[in-house]
């Protein structure tokens, strides 16, 4: 099973930088960054020098050296990543009447996991285009969790679902 995530206008650079180390954690090949998400600096970046560089630097704090393991793309809008990636399924993950809960989805071939905004959460244009919607269970009394804390248990859950029908 082959993931990919896919991060649309995350704000916080300690947030993306957790997300990476979770992700090179429980393998997944390759996050796309979207919008105004903040990205590793890399050798062709078109951002100001001193805007990379404090990206990087905010990352570099969580990530502790995983920005550099794992494979990533960043993209103004999704619809660029799409295009180029049509043989994965899209999920996105977000608390939506149409969703379901990922614990009913049969995580085979390749997945595309969208996260989003820590306020707005994912962008309406993107439910509208993924293959399907899920929520995390919730058993307290809270209704959310910080955007990385969702990347670990999505990711992790499916991971354990995939191992559970193989």
């Amino acid at each position: 099973m082959d993931i990919v995530l896919i991060l649309e206008n995350i704000r916080s650079a300690h947030n993306v930088g957790t997300i990476i180390r979770t992700a090179n954690f429980l393998g997944v090949s390759k996050i796309f960054y979207i919008g105004i998400t903040p990205w590793p600096q890399q050798e062709s970046d078109t951002r100001l020098p001193h805007v990379a560089r404090r990206a990087q630097e905010q990352i570099a704090k969580t990530s502790l050296g995983a920005e550099s393991a794992i494979l990533h793309e960043h993209h103004d809008s999704i619809n660029s990543v799409l295009a180029k990636n049509s043989d994965y399924t899209l999920v996105a993950l977000e608390q939506d009447p149409r969703s379901v809960p990922i614990t009913s989805l049969d995580p085979t071939g390749s997945l595309a996991l969208v996260f989003g905004n820590e306020v707005s959460g994912v962008s309406p244009e993107t439910l509208n285009l993924s293959d399907v919607i899920v929520e995390i269970p919730r058993i307290g009394p809270k209704n959310s969790l910080n955007v990385s804390s969702a990347v670990a248990v999505s990711v992790g859950q499916l991971r354990l679902l995939h191992e559970q029908n193989q």
